[in-house]
C-alpha cells in the first residue's frame, strides 16, 4: 500500500515549518518580531501565519494588553514543533 505524502508539502510552503521551529524555540513572540525572524517576505509570512492559525497549531492570546497579542503554539503545535526540531538537529549532526 502506497503511503499519501501530500499533507507533508504543507512544509514546503515558505515560512511554514520556520514559523513553527521559532516558535517552538521562543515560546511565544509578536507578529512584527517573529516575521524578522522567520525571514521570508511579508506576503509569504502572513499566508504563512495565517494557514498554521486557521489549522489550529498557532493561536493569538491574550495579555491583557490591549492589541498586543503575542503568537504561541497550540499543544498540536507544540507536538509538531518538537518532532521539527529533533528533525533540524538531526540534519545539523551531519554537516
Amino acid at each position: 500500500m502506497e503511503k499519501d505524502f501530500t499533507k507533508l508539502s504543507i512544509l514546503e510552503q515558505a515560512g511554514i515549518a520556520r514559523i513553527l521551529l521559532v516558535l517552538y524555540d521562543e515560546n511565544e513572540m509578536l507578529t512584527s518580531a517573529l516575521q524578522k525572524k522567520v525571514g521570508v517576505s511579508a506576503e509569504s509570512y502572513y499566508k504563512a501565519r495565517n494557514y498554521l492559525e486557521e489549522i489550529g497549531l498557532i493561536e493569538r492570546y491574550n495579555l491583557n494588553l490591549g492589541k498586543i497579542k503575542p503568537y504561541r503554539l497550540t499543544e498540536r503545535g507544540k507536538k509538531i514543533g518538537k518532532y521539527l526540531k529533533k528533525a533540524e538537529e538531526l540534519l545539523m549532526e551531519e554537516i
